[in-house]
């Protein structure tokens, strides 16, 4: 992969009424990828089969399947944020960012094989030009999208600061490597995000509170896919979805040497609308590859019944909480240099594997700890360990 990428920023000064920044973006990528799927005997032996229908395992040994293709991605940007004080409490926030990234493939090694799910084979690029792709096709797409961004902050008192926030984000879409069997491209991401919060400050600048609910209106998620059946990860699309919740965070000054950190978050998600041409895909590829006497768990086969509507996003934690401890003092017998020693524990529920719901990651409990001491002026000597507890 090679890049080159710039940025320019135009920025007003902070200590006017109206600020502003506002700027533009260059993303210039070329990229090659090489996939190659082999069976071999665990000695390495050479190839001594034809890669098309093997028989017998234990023997046969070769390429399974080798894809080629060469990526040339160009994306731009253009950007303002601004921030206009309406009065000495009440600030507005409004940005405008307009991206677009275009994205062209060359298959190298055609031809692209569809095998329906059988992993190898081979195809005539002629008389089946919808399944097989000849050497050195293009394929090209340009995704764009204006993502603005509205926000209204109340600070009726130093202490206390209430906002209301809209924004857009955007995440471009792309191509999967070639054999992949859902489907050969997927479409960029649309996220809406409403949200309402609070920050406060309070028993003489201790304790600092923040806290938010939220909603997302979710376009296009891209769901990632393994396929071991051809070796191929891919992308496609969940048409329709949503997320929200609730998040809190406070810090508190125990002491003068000792602060407390304690974080809270939990969030929903929900499938509105599943791609049915995908659903269609993933529905043949398990009916093809089950066989009569092993049936698909009942919540699975529900969950396709539904055809997803109403299950959840994998692949993220629906519940998260932290605590941090923090002591921090400085040694006399050290000429007032400081010592500080610090414990995380962090929390993560309900992440889901797939979107049927069906297999759910038990609860993970993470313990992080450091200790450090300054030895002299910009020299610090720590001792860290993260997942102290040596979870699995």
């Amino acid at each position: 992969i090679q890049t080159f990428s710039q940025e320019l920023r135009l920025v007003s000064s902070a200590d006017q009424r109206f600020r502003y920044v506002a700027g533009a973006y260059l993303l210039l990528t070329d990229r090659a990828d090489t996939i190659r799927a082999t069976w071999e005997l665990p000695t390495g032996s050479a190839f001594d089969c034809g890669p098309n229908n093997p028989t017998d395992f234990a023997t046969c040994n070769g390429l399974f399947n080798s894809t080629q293709n060469e990526q040339d991605n160009t994306a731009w940007a253009l950007f303002a944020s601004t921030d206009f004080d309406l009065s000495d409490t009440l600030t507005l926030t409004a940005a405008l960012r307009y991206d677009e990234d275009s994205r062209e493939v060359t298959r190298i090694d055609g031809p692209t094989v569809d095998t329906f799910g059988q992993g190898i084979g081979s195809c005539d690029s002629a008389a089946d030009p919808e399944n097989c792709n000849p050497a050195g096709t293009k394929i090209d797409q340009t995704f764009s999208a204006f993502q603005p961004k509205l926000s209204l902050a109340w600070k009726p008192s130093s202490d206390l600061t209430l906002y209301g926030t809209y924004a857009r984000g955007f995440r471009s879409g792309g191509f999967n490597a070639s054999g992949a069997l859902l489907t050969d491209s997927y479409d960029k991401e649309i996220l809406d995000s409403y949200e309402i919060g609070l920050k406060s400050i309070a028993l003489d600048n201790r304790l600092r509170l923040s806290s938010a609910v939220f909603f997302e209106d979710y376009q296009n998620a891209q769901q990632f896919e393994f396929d071991g059946n051809v070796f191929v990860q891919s992308l496609y699309n969940i048409p329709k979805s949503e997320i929200y919740g609730l998040e809190a965070n406070i810090e508190l000054a125990v002491s003068q040497n000792l602060l407390l950190s304690v974080g809270l978050g939990w969030m929903d998600s929900e499938i509105v609308e599943f791609d049915p041409q995908i659903f269609d895909r993933l529905q043949s590829e398990l009916i093809a590859r089950t066989a009569n006497t092993v049936k698909l768990p009942a919540g699975t086969a529900q969950a396709f019944a539904r055809r997803f509507k109403g299950e959840h996003l994998p692949l993220f934690a629906h519940k998260t909480a932290n605590v941090g401890l923090e002591y921090k003092r400085s040694l006399p017998s050290l000429g007032g240099r400081s010592f500080t020693t610090r414990m995380d524990y962090n929390y993560f529920g309900d992440r889901y594997w797939w979107i049927d719901g069906q297999d759910v990651q038990d609860e993970v409990n993470l313990l992080e700890a450091n200790v450090g001491i300054e030895l002299i002026d910009n020299l610090e000597l720590s001792l860290w360990c993260k997942n102290c507890t040596d979870e699995v």
